[in-house]
């Protein structure tokens, strides 16, 4: 989140697509870093609230996937209603109907719905959490819909994150995290390691990896202790995730078996995400025969739950254990064909980070004006997403794979 008001988000407010809320969050936590007496008369209205629970309503904890089918079907066929329609009626039919589209239960289903939307269909995460939004917006603000508000701004800032845009991601994480600082203690367990979770992922974007292990750590501590372990053993694989981006390939592979235990037989996406990692960080071990071990293994998941975007890193996965098998014309071409299909969905964080494999691939092969050509590349697009130690490695590794410096990589 911005330190201070930009004309960027007066003209989103001004032009409806973002709430006053996100204005009022800003102004509220700058007022509250700056003026001590501000701060004080916050913590005090604190204290004075936390002698009054008895009246105050409890917080209605984040909604496992797996307990939807005990929510009102009211509120549910209120959700189909609205879904059915093209993304741009809905907002109309929001503003012509406030009384039938809002309150809490509408709110959080409308946050699980987004949820289920990741990975396959990023943009109508996007889209239906600041849906959620909007339908909070017609009701009263209370700790229960303030903590409501919370989730679909991290909701929606998540599906940016997936989509490649960790600037605008970290704002509104940033959004999030401050609303659940105002709710203080009043946040529930559950709506807290939510936020975790998906902050945990952008840090692991942004290369902020020790931030990216305790917020993944504190997040599977809740679930385990709410024994939701489809929720920790998701958890567990994004942990893995940032153990193998640090190089520590050994702590990923045993942090994603963990997960792959607690799935068991369950046909999820999270068990076929767990072996396609495991399948990956073996390749990173060298461990040619456990790679397709892995690969096969996951054989059937995916084809039950392929997407564009599954099937590119399917691909990818299928160039590294082609390199390790020394195929390296095979190995190429996948490579090459990953880069493309991330930036033609406009991904582009993913498609840099498939165009550094590709440059290990060229400078295995000495084909050194192609390196610099392909690192020049990458390293914009690094440093337009502001992760800056992916760019610098960008630019170490072409200097030490042609023995010399890069004056022209910029």
């Amino acid at each position: 989140m911005h330190d201070h008001l930009s004309l960027e988000l007066l003209r989103d407010v001004h032009e409806g697509t973002r709430s006053t809320q996100d204005l009022a969050a800003l102004a509220l936590a700058h007022l509250l870093e700056l003026c001590p007496q501000c701060h004080r008369v916050l913590e005090a209205w604190r204290s004075e609230t936390a002698r009054d629970r008895e009246e105050i309503r409890p917080v209605s904890p984040a909604i496992p996937p797996d307990r939807l089918s005990d929510t009102g079907s009211c509120a549910k066929e209120r959700i189909d209603q609205l879904l059915a329609l093209p993304s741009s009626r809905r907002a109309e039919l929001l503003q012509q109907l406030p009384e039938r589209f809002r309150g809490s239960e509408l709110a959080a289903l409308l946050l699980e719905e987004a949820s289920s939307c990741i990975p396959k269909r990023i943009r109508e995460a996007q889209a239906i959490a600041s849906l959620s939004r909007t339908v909070l917006q017609h009701g009263e603000m209370t700790p229960e819909t303030t903590i409501l508000y919370a989730r679909a701004i991290a909701q929606e800032g998540n599906a940016l994150r997936a989509q490649g845009n960790l600037i605008r991601a970290d704002e509104l994480l940033g959004t999030a995290r401050f609303l659940l600082k105002v709710a203080g203690d009043r946040c529930d367990p559950l709506s807290r390691a939510e936020i975790d979770r998906l902050e945990g992922s952008l840090r692991r974007g942004q290369d902020r990896f020790e931030e990216a292990l305790v917020l993944f750590a504190r997040a599977t501590d809740a679930y385990s202790r709410a024994g939701l372990t489809e929720l920790e053993a998701r958890t567990l694989i994004s942990l893995g995730m940032v153990w193998w981006r640090m190089g520590e390939v050994a702590r990923a592979i045993d942090v994603t078996s963990r997960a792959e235990q607690l799935l068991g037989d369950r046909q999820s996406r999270f068990l076929f995400d767990a072996q396609h990692n495991l399948a990956w960080f073996h390749s990173e071990a060298s461990r040619p025969d456990l790679t397709r071990e892995f690969l096969e293994r996951s054989r059937n998941l995916q084809e039950r739950f392929g997407d564009p975007r599954t099937r590119l890193r399917r691909l990818w996965l299928e160039g590294h254990a082609a390199k390790l098998e020394g195929d390296l014309e095979t190995a190429e071409a996948h490579l090459r064909q990953v880069r493309a299909g991330f930036q033609r969905e406009g991904i582009e964080y993913d498609a840099a980070l498939a165009g550094r494999d590709l440059a290990a691939l060229l400078a295995r092969q000495r084909r050194f004006p192609e390196l610099e050509e392909l690192t020049r590349e990458i390293v914009a697009v690094f440093e337009e997403l502001q992760v800056y130690p992916e760019a610098d490695a960008a630019r170490s590794f072409l200097e030490e794979a042609t023995g010399s410096g890069s004056p022209t990589v910029h």
